[in-house]
C-alpha cells in the first residue's frame, strides 16, 4: 500500500514536469503598419508639357503579424496640410515594400504639395508617414519667333517674337538673339535685344548698323522665373545690295554738276543718292521744280521693275530718263 502510495504521487510529479515544460502559446495581435516617407527623387513633363509629375518614394518598415495589402502615396496642395486617404490623392506603389519604392505623382505646375507614405494591413488597418512637402516645377514657356516685318533694308530690318503661353508662366525676360550667317545665334556668338515688360506679347525689334548684302539669324527665347530658357525656330533675312554708281543717258540736268549718282536696290524698290558736286545725300529721289532747277524729296522711292537688268529706266514731273550701270 505504501508502494502505491509512493508511485502515485510520482506520476503526478512527472506530469507536473510535463506541463511546465510545454511552451507557451505567442499572443499574436493586429498592429498597425509602420512606414516611411522618402523625400522626392525627380520632377519633370511628358510631351509638349501636357502632363506634369513629381517623383517620391516610400517604404514599408514593419507589418507586425499581418500582411500587406497596398501601399502606396497620398497628397494634396497645400504645404500644411497632412493627407490622408479620406482628404487626399492616392497614388499605389508595385512590389512588397520592403524596398524604398519611387512612386509618380500627377501634378499641377508651380503648386506647393503635402504629402506621405500609407500602407493597408490584411485587417484594413491603415499606417501613414511623416507628411513631407514639395513644390512642383513650373511651366516652361513657349517663344515663337515671328516673321520679318517688310522687306530688310540695306543696313536695317524689323523682327517679331512672342510668348504664346504667356498667360500660364511667369516670366523672368524674353526677346531675341540674332548674328551674322546661316547658323543658330547663341548670347556667345551673336546679339541679343531683350523685351520691354514681361507680358509676352508680339514685340518688335528694330535692327540698325547691320551689313549690307548679308544673311542674318535670329530666333525668339524666353526665360521663366526659374531661369529655365526656351527658344523658338531659326529664321533668315537678307540685307539688300547698294547700288552702283551709275551714268544718265540723256539729259537729266540744266545746272552744270555732275551727272553721276549713287542708287541702291530694296527689293523692288530703287533709292537714290544724289548731291551736286558728287556729294552724297539721305535716301530719296531728285525732282525738277518749275524754275528748271532740282530740288531732293526725301523719303521717295522709285517704283521700277528688273531691278537687276543694265538698264533702268526713271520718270519723273520733267519726263523720262534711262540710267545704266557703269
Amino acid at each position: 500500500m505504501k508502494s502505491l502510495y509512493i508511485l502515485l504521487i510520482l506520476s503526478g510529479l512527472i506530469a507536473a514536469c510535463q506541463w511546465t515544460l510545454e511552451p507557451e502559446k505567442e499572443l499574436r495581435e493586429d498592429t498597425i503598419p509602420v512606414v516611411e516617407t522618402g523625400g522626392t527623387s525627380k520632377a519633370g513633363y511628358t510631351g509638349n508639357q501636357e502632363r506634369f509629375y513629381t517623383e517620391v518614394q516610400a517604404r514599408v518598415v514593419s507589418l507586425g503579424y499581418n500582411t500587406l495589402s497596398e501601399y502606396g502615396i497620398v497628397y494634396s496642395p497645400g504645404a500644411n496640410s497632412e493627407p490622408t486617404l479620406q482628404n487626399a490623392t492616392k497614388q499605389a506603389a508595385t512590389g512588397d515594400g520592403r524596398e524604398a519604392t519611387i512612386v509618380t505623382l500627377t501634378v499641377t505646375p508651380r503648386t506647393g504639395y503635402s504629402y506621405r507614405a500609407y500602407a493597408i494591413n490584411n485587417k484594413g488597418m491603415v499606417g501613414y508617414g511623416m507628411p513631407k512637402t514639395f513644390t512642383s516645377i513650373e511651366r516652361l514657356p513657349v517663344a515663337e519667333t515671328g516673321d520679318v516685318v517688310g522687306k530688310p533694308d540695306v543696313n536695317t530690318a524689323q523682327i517679331q517674337c512672342r510668348v504664346s503661353n504667356a498667360n500660364e508662366v511667369t516670366l523672368r525676360e524674353y526677346g531675341i538673339l540674332y548674328t551674322i550667317g546661316n547658323t543658330t545665334p547663341t548670347s556667345q556668338n551673336g546679339t541679343k535685344l531683350i523685351a520691354s515688360g514681361l507680358t509676352g506679347a508680339t514685340t518688335t525689334f528694330p535692327l540698325t548698323g547691320l551689313t549690307p548684302n548679308t544673311t542674318y539669324s535670329y530666333m525668339a527665347y524666353a526665360t521663366n522665373s526659374a531661369g529655365n530658357t526656351t527658344t523658338g525656330s531659326v529664321k533668315l533675312f537678307t540685307t539688300s545690295s547698294f547700288g552702283v554708281a551709275i551714268n544718265i543717258v540723256g539729259r537729266f540736268r540744266q545746272d552744270g554738276y555732275s551727272n553721276t549718282i549713287q542708287i541702291r536696290f530694296s527689293g523692288d524698290n530703287v533709292e537714290v543718292y544724289g548731291g551736286q558736286s558728287g556729294t552724297a545725300n539721305p535716301d530719296g529721289i531728285y525732282t525738277r521744280t518749275a524754275t528748271n532747277t532740282y530740288t531732293y524729296s526725301k523719303n521717295s522711292r522709285l517704283s521700277i521693275t528688273a531691278v537687276n537688268t543694265n538698264v533702268i529706266t526713271w520718270s519723273d514731273a520733267s519726263g523720262s530718263y534711262t540710267f545704266r550701270r557703269i
